[in-house]
């Protein structure tokens, strides 16, 4: 956005700032309600940095085995499923920013665990299939909102229930980082409303 890096300052690092002129970022709209000319902004400024030398894959699966929480506690059987369907497991970490964006604007189907990684989704094309794998206690509509901001095709698979509850609440005190089982039925009927099994 042409800000020189040295002009950046994290808020958690310098709490307290005294300037002569300060830019500060401030939500677009209401929390998890990105607006559309925010969203139209951010791919305007974003998309002429994709460079065509980039990784690109028509299906992916982004992982978070890397993260702390909401990870895909079944992991090796949904990509024991999905690998012969041709889907490349991604980490996005790994990736720079304009190779995160060559990837969401190229692909035309992408499933992933709920997090951070599918903000990517406002660099994607009309018509992309976005499934979001959620726990059963934590389903958030924000990627939901960018779907339908820009033409998405958008599903959510919900993880199966804990059969245990005082234990879950021992494991997950927050619904934030309660990670996620896959009930691959579940999975397979999704893949078959898309038409891929």
């Amino acid at each position: 956005l042409g800000i020189p890096a040295h002009q950046i300052l994290a808020a958690d690092l310098h709490p307290f700032i005294q300037a002569e002129h300060l830019i500060a970022p401030s939500f677009s709209g209401h929390l998890g309600w990105v607006e559309p000319w925010a969203l139209e902004f951010l791919r305007q400024q974003f998309l002429p940095l994709v460079s065509p030398k980039s990784p690109s894959y028509e299906r992916i699966y982004i992982t978070r085995r890397n993260a702390h929480h909401r990870r895909l506690l079944n992991e090796p059987a949904v990509l024991e499923l999905l690998e012969p369907l041709g889907f490349r497991t991604v980490e996005l970490e790994s990736l720079a920013l304009t190779e995160q964006i060559s990837l969401f604007a190229q692909a035309k189907i992408i499933l992933a665990p709920h997090g951070g990684g599918l903000t990517n989704t406002i660099f994607c094309a009309p018509e992309t299939v976005v499934i979001e794998f959620v726990a059963p206690s934590y389903i958030r509509h924000y990627y939901w909102a960018i779907s339908h901001h820009l033409g998405l095709h958008h599903y959510f698979v919900t993880g199966v229930t804990s059969t245990c509850p005082p234990i879950h609440q021992l494991m997950y005190p927050s619904p934030l980082v309660e990670d996620i089982w896959l009930d691959l039925a579940a999975l397979k009927n999704a893949l078959k409303q898309i038409n891929l099994i």
